[in-house]
């Protein structure tokens, strides 16, 4: 028997319009240990990330990685995946 053979996983539907971004990462990004034992939060990194909303991904999500590795004692200290995808618009 596997590991994962119980699993269960959510799933879930959204409509996607032109331009939209779509992006998904790892608990790696947020839960970073910074100065003076704070933690780079779910909600720093949403607000980081609706402040660069209208940046393509490849920027948005250098300037992201930037923002808490500023702000992190040393850098990453999980493992990090970032994965972005935009919607192009059909035509």
């Amino acid at each position: 028997m596997g590991l994962f053979e119980n699993a269960v996983y959510q799933s879930s539907e959204i409509n996607l319009a032109p331009d939209d971004l779509v992006m998904l990462f790892t608990d790696g990004l947020y839960e970073v240990p910074g100065l003076n034992d704070d933690i780079y939060t779910q909600e720093l990194l949403l607000s980081g990330v609706q402040k660069r909303v209208q940046l393509p991904a490849s920027q948005l999500f250098d300037e992201i990685l930037e923002e808490i590795k500023n702000q992190s004692e040393g850098g990453f200290t999980d493992d990090v995946c970032l994965v972005g995808m935009e919607l192009a618009n059909a035509k």
